[in-house]
């Protein structure tokens, strides 16, 4: 086998891992492509193996998605499987919900996040959304993106991060916003769902 195609072929299997890790998290090629700095047309060809994907770029592929750089390359198990049975049915079930849900572990630390979610509060910033950040960095990030100020947005985190899971929705106000949320608990792990979202407008 020639060199030039056994750097095809690394390259096709480098892409299907791209394209394969993309769809786990529910999102786009515009939306990866845009949380990694760079054109939507750039990004597909490394998706389909017709350009090499340089090391930086891949570097941030992992940061933000969470999957390992020796999973990406060399097709190594990126995590141990028990830890990923453990997360698979919340997981799986957050693509089919049509309401904003997110699910953090017991130290409050980002898992999972379906489309509805990333789309109402971190649309202009997705790349946010990786595997590990903390409930407070994501909240400090939508807030200031909201226009939040500093003193309002750390009461909001207090409240948030206190809070336990119950059986009824939760009222949270963070300036104009409030915020109707519902959380569950599934051993380790919290299911947060956004039941409702409103913005107050200024009385002219």
């Amino acid at each position: 086998m020639s060199n030039n195609t056994s750097q095809a072929q690394l390259r096709r299997q480098i892409g299907q891992r791209l394209k394969a890790a993309r769809h786990a998290l529910g999102y786009t090629q515009n939306e990866l492509a845009l949380a990694l700095g760079i054109g939507s047309a750039r990004y597909s060809k490394y998706e389909i193996g017709r350009s090499e994907a340089p090391y930086d770029v891949l570097i941030k592929f992992a940061n933000l998605t969470g999957v390992s750089l020796d999973s990406l390359i060399a097709g190594q198990p990126n995590r141990p499987q028990e830890a990923v049975d453990a997360q698979l049915p919340l997981l799986a079930c957050l693509h089919s919900i049509p309401l904003a849900a997110v699910v953090f572990d017991h130290a409050n630390r980002l898992v999972g996040h379906n489309r509805p979610y990333r789309e109402t509060f971190f649309s202009r910033c997705p790349h946010v959304l990786r595997p590990g950040v903390s409930l407070p960095h994501l909240i400090r990030t939508w807030a200031y993106s909201e226009g939040h100020g500093l003193a309002e947005t750390e009461d909001y985190i207090r409240q948030r991060v206190s809070y336990e899971p119950g059986h009824k929705p939760a009222t949270f106000n963070i300036g104009a916003t409030q915020l109707r949320i519902a959380e569950s608990r599934h051993d380790n792990y919290r299911l947060v769902l956004i039941t409702d979202v409103m913005r107050s407008t200024p009385a002219t």
